[in-house]
This record gives C-alpha cells, structure tokens and sequence, in this order.
C-alpha cells in the first residue's frame, strides 16, 4: 500500500485531484470530513471547544456552527493556532486508525486529503507528498467562481495558509494546476498509474 499526503492552497484544485483519485481507485481520507466528525456534538473535543470559544459557536440545533467558528479563528492567528492544537492530534489519531484498517483490507493506494498537511505534522503518516500549485491569476479567478458572496473571507483565510515555495520546498511531487481541468485529469492519470505500478513491484 502507498500512501499519500495531498495538499495545496485554496483555489489551487486540491479537491479536484483529490476526486480524480478516488475515481481512478484511490482510498481518499478527507481531513476536512474527519475534522467534522471528532467535534460532532457529544464528543469530548466539542465540549472542550465550546469551553475554549464560548456558546456562540453552538448553532440552532446543538451542532457547532462552523461558519462562526472560522470566523472567530481566522480573524487572530493565535487564535487559530489554539484551534488547531485542539483538533489535529484527535484527526491524526482518527486517520492513523483508518489506514491501519485499510492495510489489512490489503488497500492499493491511500490518499489523505489536507491542506494542512505539513503544517500539521503528518507527513510522517505519509510515503509521499503531492503539492497543488496554480498561478496568482489562476487561484484569484477561482476563488472569484468559488467564493463570489464571500471573496474577503477567502482571502483572509489565504493569509494564514503556508506559501506555495514553502508547500514546494516540502514537496516530493509538484502538480501544476495552471491549466485546463483535463490537464489536471492527466497529471494525476499518469502519477497515480505510476505509482501503483511500482507498488506492485515492490510486492513482488
């Protein structure tokens, strides 16, 4: 089985390599999904949250309202960083018990999905890391598509986020995502059949 950490900023199509993958017959963990699930209510890192950041993070039916919650984390850095060192511990010890699973389940390719990856500390989880990168044309236009009621958020959230040289320098592979969606689409094609080619090899 090989594993591996895909990241990227925002507007970069991390999602979108991540959704070819999972096509081609990757096994994708998407931290984001996971990161939902450890603070789901009557969890002990919800009522740790609800401490932390106060009632107003509690939404109309007892779920935390993640809308507010980011709001609060990415208007203080610090902030943030608390946020943080709340909930990836309980992510990475939630994906560390998935891949275990899918490795007796004798799983092909793992893909964990997060951009987060490096400044979280996971790459240790992974065998390789797969790092997005777009032009700044590129990723504004995208976030235009994407984010047109709520373009400043967006970028708020940008500033927080590790830079591309810095995603580059950590990477083992960079994918440029600067062109068409079917570029991408071939990109990772070829990446992932090359990968699981040598997979196969290095079982044998």
């Amino acid at each position: 089985m090989i594993i591996i950490g895909l990241t990227g900023g925002i507007g970069t199509g991390k999602s979108t390599a991540s959704r070819f993958l999972h096509e081609l017959g990757a096994v994708v963990l998407d931290a984001d999904s996971i990161g939902h699930e450890t603070y789901m209510q009557g969890t002990e890192l919800y009522s740790a949250l609800i401490k932390v950041f106060g009632q107003d993070i509690v939404g109309d039916k007892g779920q935390l309202n993640r809308s507010k919650l980011a709001d609060i984390v990415f208007a203080d850095e610090t902030i943030l960083t608390k946020l943080n060192s709340m909930v990836h511990p309980h992510i990475k010890k939630h994906i560390k018990k998935v891949i275990r699973t899918l490795d007796k389940e004798k799983t092909s390719m793992v893909v964990i999905d997060a951009a987060i990856l490096i400044e979280a500390g996971w790459t240790d989880l992974v065998d390789e890391v797969w790092v997005l990168t777009a032009g700044k044309k590129t990723i504004h236009d995208r976030l235009s598509d994407k984010f047109s009621s709520n373009m400043d958020g967006a970028l708020k959230r940008m500033e927080f986020q590790m830079s591309q040289e810095e995603l580059i320098n950590k990477a083992d592979v960079v994918i440029d995502n600067d062109g068409s969606i079917g570029a991408l689409k071939a990109q990772v094609g070829l990446l992932f059949n090359n990968r699981i080619s040598l997979a196969g090899e290095n079982n044998n």
